[in-house]
């Protein structure tokens, strides 16, 4: 797909660059942290995003602002990682990484290694839970205008922007810190 658009890019857009990623549903970041009762490793890469639409879906200030100083910056990208000591585990993650982890589920990808409630190490990946709204280019046997179809793909797209963008649970977690919601250890 990169490829694809880069020719297109290139001609009209010089100056920028393209990076594509899957969107997260940010469910499947909520129901980690909820399970997780230490940590390994959180590896967060994000990428610029140039939309103006980020604002819409995102409350958080925190959140804004990061995305905002990036812009701001122009840095492209940023890479993440908090890991414990060897032999060792970590009680959660930053509130920096828990920042960059909710929007990873739109502008980047994470993965995860921590340790259940039953102390095995599992390891999860965003890229292991993308979004996937489907998009039907045939309605009752006739394909659809190009119109139609191009509707039906801006609709899918808000869907998504949704759920990656939904995680008032992690802010909830974010502003009072992992271990606060669960009971503190």
């Amino acid at each position: 797909m990169e490829e694809f658009l880069d020719e297109h890019r290139q001609a009209k857009y010089p100056n920028y660059t393209i990076h594509i990623i899957e969107m997260t549903n940010s469910e499947s970041l909520i129901k980690v942290i909820d399970e997780a009762e230490s940590y390994k490793r959180v590896h967060v890469e994000l990428t610029f995003s140039n939309s103006e639409d980020w604002s819409d879906a995102l409350e958080e200030e925190m959140l804004k602002s990061v995305e905002q100083e990036m812009k701001d910056k122009h840095i492209d990208s940023i890479v993440h990682v908090e890991k414990a000591a060897k032999k060792s585990v970590m009680s959660e993650p930053t509130k920096n990484a828990m920042a960059y982890l909710g929007l990873a589920c739109k502008f980047g990808n994470a993965a995860i290694r921590y340790k259940d409630k039953l102390g095995k190490t599992e390891t999860y990946k965003m890229t292991d839970a993308p979004i996937v709204e489907p998009v039907k280019e045939r309605e009752g046997g006739e394909n659809k205008t190009e119109l139609d179809f191009a509707l039906d793909v801006k609709i899918a797209i808000n869907k998504a922007n949704e759920l990656a963008l939904n995680a008032k649970k992690l802010f909830t977690k974010l502003r009072k810190g992992i271990n606060h919601e669960k009971g503190s250890k």
